[in-house]
């Protein structure tokens, strides 16, 4: 078993040999030109890169990631470089294997799962979890290109998060060849491997003793190497591997074919745009020309106006002088024959407009001064008027005033009576509430057995002498009363209640005595306690 653990390194060794021409290794870090692709102009992350750390330790792979995904982060321009936050960036991974075949050559791609949490202190602020495939490598998956495709996919995902509608359109193209870069991928080393260890073994196997030393062992690599077995696996490894080259080949190939369509497209948008801005910029030329010719003119009429207005000869030497050197920078600009009509014009109509501003200022001057002799007309007219109507004014407010003051002796006297009653009514009130109060503190209250064993019990009492005041003498003397009736040992307020209406209070006895109480009280009659509680007139 030792000799075919050692035949099965000695085929991978030669495997690795033939296909080296073939292959070729990277790590982590994008191309430049990749990384153009997705760079920023201008930074939109509002953050600076902080730290960047792996949550299951730092092994040498893994810090050189760290270091090729700050290299790429920076490169990008997305993070701001001065006056803005940190932002920590933690790793967490998860993978799966591949599957193996009896011979542990692998069949299937694995899997490599990174998550990206961006921190802003100890708040969670993104999230990113990014998965790629790990493709076949012989008897192993190449975790490494997975990575390297992670850290591409991650730059890609940051970039779309700006919101940028062009990157947007061209990122699934980006996204599409990252994965196509990680479908390949091939078992063709563990493959001949394989069959150098079994046709070497079918070889030895019952005709020699496991060889021994290091140039035996190569001979006898090399004799299996021209076997039948080896030769049909290794033909169909090559046709399996040249079809992957032209398939990607062909996908490079589109690849490129749509980068050159879309080059050609913002050829063709740039010139739009520069012809665009040429004929802007000729236009505003011509605009600025004409307002340069409008603002000339505007002031050789100008002049000539104040020419025609002046008799100082200095003056007026000055202002020639003046549109000579007008005349002379139009002419250099190439705007003589312009400025001069549209001068010509401007002059022509500040003569008209003088001419017609003097007639509409003669009119104007006979129209104030009839509107002045009007005015004073009417100024007159409405003095008289205001001087009649002062005159009537201060009739009506002196009749006013003596209106208001009788009504104001009427209201007083109204007043006086009004306050006089209230004040009787008052009087009246408190002496009737003074001589119902005598009766509720002089009252004296009983019960008597007058109407049977069976029967309740009947309210007597006396009314006091209790002369009504001669204010209220007029009033009813009826009065009602309203008690409480308790045997002993019923507290003050759990007794029976009632009113006595029209309390005549004639005695203590059966013959004087009132109303039936409403029930039949539990004690004797000359137990009962009642308690007089208030004293209102009969009608409330």
């Amino acid at each position: 078993m030792s000799a075919r653990a050692n035949l099965l390194r000695v085929g991978s060794l030669l495997s690795l040999l033939l296909l080296a021409p073939l292959c070729s290794a990277s790590r982590y870090q994008p191309d430049p030109q990749w990384l153009q692709n997705i760079k920023s102009a201008e930074s939109f992350l509002p953050y600076r890169l902080g730290v960047i750390e792996f949550k299951e330790g730092n092994s040498d792979a893994w810090l050189e990631y760290m270091g090729d995904l700050r290299a790429a982060l920076r490169a990008s321009n997305y993070f701001q470089t001065a006056q803005a936050p940190r932002l920590k960036l933690q790793i967490e991974r998860g993978y799966v294997a591949g599957d193996v075949d009896e011979d542990g050559c692998k069949t299937t791609a694995g899997s490599l799962a990174l998550t990206y949490r961006f921190y802003d202190g100890a708040r969670e602020v993104s999230r990113f979890s990014i998965t790629t495939q790990a493709p076949v490598d012989g008897d192993s998956n190449d975790y490494d290109a997975a990575m390297a495709g992670n850290l591409k996919l991650l730059l890609v995902e940051l970039r779309k998060s700006q919101g940028d509608a062009g990157f947007n359109a061209q990122a699934s193209s980006l996204e599409s060849a990252i994965q196509q870069e990680l479908s390949g991928g091939s078992n063709f080393g563990c493959t001949v491997g394989v069959a150098l260890a079994n046709g070497f073994v079918a070889t030895v196997e019952g005709t020699m003793d496991v060889v021994s030393g290091a140039g035996e062992f190569a001979g006898a690599a090399l004799e299996v190497a021209a076997s039948p077995e080896f030769q049909n696996t290794l033909n169909a490894e090559m046709a399996n591997y040249q079809a992957q080259q032209a398939q990607q080949a062909q996908f490079l190939n589109n690849l490129q074919a749509q980068a050159d369509a879309q080059a050609e497209a913002q050829r063709q948008q740039q010139e739009a745009e520069q012809q665009a801005v040429r004929q802007a910029q000729a236009a505003q030329q011509q605009v600025g020309r004409e307002a340069l010719a409008k603002q000339l003119a505007d002031g050789i009429a100008y002049r000539n106006m104040q020419m025609s207005q002046t008799t100082d000869p200095a003056r007026l030497q000055q202002l020639k002088r003046d549109n000579a050197a007008a005349m002379q920078a139009a002419q250099q600009m190439g705007i003589y024959s312009q400025v001069d009509s549209m001068a010509t014009q401007g002059t022509q109509a500040g003569y008209d407009q003088a001419r017609a501003q003097r007639t509409a200022d003669e009119q104007a001057e006979k129209q104030r001064l009839a509107a002045e002799r009007a005015a004073r007309e009417q100024q007159q007219r409405e003095q008289d008027a205001a001087q009649r109507a002062e005159q009537q004014r201060l009739a009506a407010e002196k009749a006013a005033q003596e209106r208001a003051e009788r009504q104001r002796q009427l209201q007083q006297e109204a007043e006086e009576r009004r306050l006089a009653a209230e004040q009787a009514e008052q009087q009246k009130k408190q002496a009737w509430t003074n001589w119902l109060a005598v009766y509720k503190r002089g009252i004296r209250l009983g019960a008597m057995q007058c109407d049977g064993r069976d029967k309740p019990y009947r309210l007597i009492g006396d009314r006091p002498s209790n002369p009504m005041p001669k204010e209220i003498n007029h009033y009813s003397s009826c009065i009602s009363v309203q008690y409480e009736a308790r045997c002993p040992g019923t507290p003050r307020g759990s007794g029976l209640r009632s009113t006595q209406y029209n309390f005549t209070g004639m005695g203590l006895g059966c013959l004087s005595a009132e109303s039936l109480m409403p029930q039949r009280l539990a004690c004797k009659d000359d137990q009962v306690i009642v308690e007089t509680l208030d004293v209102t007139g009969c009608s409330g």
